[in-house]
């Protein structure tokens, strides 16, 4: 960091002088997944019911090798990631379109408040047996119920979004007499697209929670069914190594989310 010549050194923070050695924030998560793993290979390497239970960071390395050289890993993660994805986008878009539309049209609102908030006060899991008796197919069935996660807090994120512009802005495209695709191109979307990237950012990791009490209501395949089978079966390392796998896609798709927020926000570096 350059120091100004009005600015002593001593005024600044410790990990900012010159003479102090800065611990960069990339070395702070591979510390901490290690003194993890350690405490953790300390706490199983107890009794045998301790083991049993929890199992131990080599035998999750074993289970996860072995699932990878049969494909078990890939083949699940693949399916999951395809409900991930599918649910995210039903649920975000869908939530995006009523949210507009709800800051809008107020009637429109007021009739359909109390139903989404009744029906977000519903756990997804009573919901699930009423979707399988009108749709067959397992994959739609674990994307909507992912979609319905989603939709809440994207929805709230929306309407948030949208009524939070300044009145004035919108003065201004009706004075140089915008229509509402106009308004909504260079204004609306411009000015909510910050507070939607966070909504985003969020929904892509409940999207994840999603599908895996999707896979917990119609198992078959997925992450969520490797984690129920192998639990079934008492295989700690098992649920263990298919929790891993699922925060590893929790954390790229979170990661690719937020680097797509940085690319389209870029313009605020600017101004």
């Amino acid at each position: 960091m350059r120091i100004g010549r009005n600015i002593h050194p001593t005024v600044l923070p410790w990990h900012v002088q010159p003479g102090f050695p800065a611990l960069r924030a990339g070395w702070i998560f591979p510390l901490s997944a290690i003194l993890f793993i350690a405490i953790w290979q300390m706490g199983s390497a107890g009794s045998e019911a301790i083991h049993f239970q929890f199992s131990s960071p080599a035998d999750v390395v074993a289970q996860a090798n072995k699932w990878l050289i049969d494909g078990s890993l890939l083949h699940h993660g693949l399916i999951t990631l395809s409900e991930v994805l599918a649910g995210f986008t039903l649920g975000v878009s869908t939530a995006f379109i009523m949210g507009y539309a709800m800051t809008k049209n107020r009637t429109l609102a007021a009739i359909l408040n109390p139903y989404i908030v009744g029906f977000q006060a519903v756990p997804i899991i009573a919901i699930a047996p009423v979707l399988i008796l009108f749709f067959d197919n397992g994959t739609l069935i674990i994307a909507i119920i992912s979609a319905l996660i989603v939709f809440f807090p994207m929805l709230a994120t929306t309407v948030v979004a949208i009524r939070a512009i300044d009145p004035n802005l919108r003065d201004i495209m009706v004075t140089l007499a915008a229509t509402r695709w106009q308004t909504f191109r260079q204004l609306e979307l411009p000015a909510a697209l910050p507070t939607l990237m966070g909504g985003i950012r969020i929904s892509i990791v409940l999207a994840v929670a999603g599908a895996v009490v999707g896979e917990a209501v119609r198992p078959g395949a997925g992450l969520g069914y490797l984690i129920y089978s192998a639990r079934y079966v008492f295989n700690a390392a098992g649920v263990i190594t298919s929790i891993f796998a699922l925060i590893g896609m929790s954390l790229l798709l979170y990661g690719l989310a937020t680097a797509i927020e940085r690319r389209l926000l870029r313009w605020r570096e600017r101004l």
